[in-house]
C-alpha cells in the first residue's frame, strides 16, 4: 500500500501504546496506494467531453480519488491548433470540475492526465457545434 511500516502488529496490541501515536499512524493510510493502477478508477464525464455549443460556456468533471502525489494536467486543443484556457474548479478529494468555453466549431482534443498517465477514454474528442 506503500505506508512505511513504523508500528508494527505486535505494537498495535500492546496496551502501553500511546494513542496519539497509533491514530497518527492510522492517518496514512488515507494515502495509501493500492497494489494495481491506482489511477484506473479516474473518469471524466459532461457535455465539455463529448461536445457542446462553440461561444458558449461547457464543463466537465473529473471523478475518483486522485492522489494528493499525482499532479493533475489537462490540454484543451482547438480545431485550429489553438490552446484553450480554461478554469479549475478547487480540486477535492473525489472529483474536479473543469469550465471553458471553445470559441469555435468543430473538434476539440481533451486531454485530462494524472502522474503524466492518460485518464480511461482520454483524449477525448469533443464536437463543438
Amino acid at each position: 500500500l506503500g505506508v512505511p511500516k513504523v508500528i508494527t502488529p505486535e505494537q498495535f496490541t500492546d496496551p502501553t501504546l500511546d494513542p496519539i501515536s497509533m491514530m497518527t499512524y492510522l492517518t496514512y493510510f488515507q494515502y495509501a496506494i493500492p497494489s494495481g493502477n491506482p489511477l484506473a478508477g479516474i473518469s471524466a464525464a459532461g457535455p465539455g467531453i463529448v461536445g457542446d455549443k462553440a461561444n458558449k460556456e461547457t464543463n466537465f468533471v473529473i471523478r475518483g480519488r486522485i492522489p494528493d502525489w499525482a499532479p493533475l494536467a489537462i490540454n484543451i486543443t482547438a480545431p485550429n491548433g489553438n490552446k484553450v484556457n480554461f478554469q479549475q474548479m478547487q480540486r477535492v478529494t473525489s472529483s474536479t470540475a473543469i469550465r471553458y468555453t471553445p470559441p469555435i466549431p468543430g473538434n476539440y482534443i481533451i486531454e485530462v492526465l494524472v502522474n503524466k498517465e492518460h485518464i480511461k477514454g482520454s483524449p477525448f474528442t469533443a464536437h463543438h457545434i
